[in-house]
């Protein structure tokens, strides 16, 4: 069982990770990496910066349920 703390933190990560893909250049910078499949999607490295951004939102819309 994960307690409350470390809940908090992955929460504030990952907020922040999605924050930064999708407003302050993330997509852009990993547009075409490697790190791109791992972070986002197997598919991902082949997407541009424009891609990755829909799939981010729905990614993180779909962290919530």
């Amino acid at each position: 069982m994960i307690s409350i703390d470390h809940w908090i933190l992955w929460a504030i990560g990952s907020g922040v990770f999605w924050l930064w893909v999708l407003c302050w250049g993330g997509a852009e910078r990993l547009e075409g990496t490697f790190a791109s499949g791992f972070l986002i999607s197997w598919f991902a490295p082949k997407w541009s910066a424009e891609g990755i951004k829909p799939s981010c939102s729905l990614l993180r819309r779909a962290a919530r349920w």
